[in-house]
């Protein structure tokens, strides 16, 4: 059975703290990572951390393993972009 039913709920996926998808409960951290993943659609121009299926994405959040493709970055500044990575 999905973890979730609905196109909103599958959107709300991509901001997922790893705790979440892992059934571990959640602390204000959650809040940092969903803000991290904010930064990171901002900087990217709407690209997001985490792309695909549902299993895909539930499988790569906990390993919290994020890249910086230059495609998406290159038109960012240092400042910013050091701050992201």
């Amino acid at each position: 059975h999905p973890l979730f039913t609905s196109d909103i709920d599958f959107l709300v996926l991509r901001y997922a703290a790893p705790e979440l998808v892992l059934g571990l409960g959640h602390t204000f951290s959650l809040d940092w990572w969903t803000l991290g993943v904010m930064i990171y659609e901002i900087l990217s121009n709407g690209q997001t951390p985490f792309k695909g299926s549902e299993e895909e994405m539930l499988a790569a959040i906990p390993k919290g393993q994020v890249t910086f493709p230059e495609e998406y970055f290159n038109e960012t500044s240092k400042g910013p972009y050091s701050l992201a990575t």
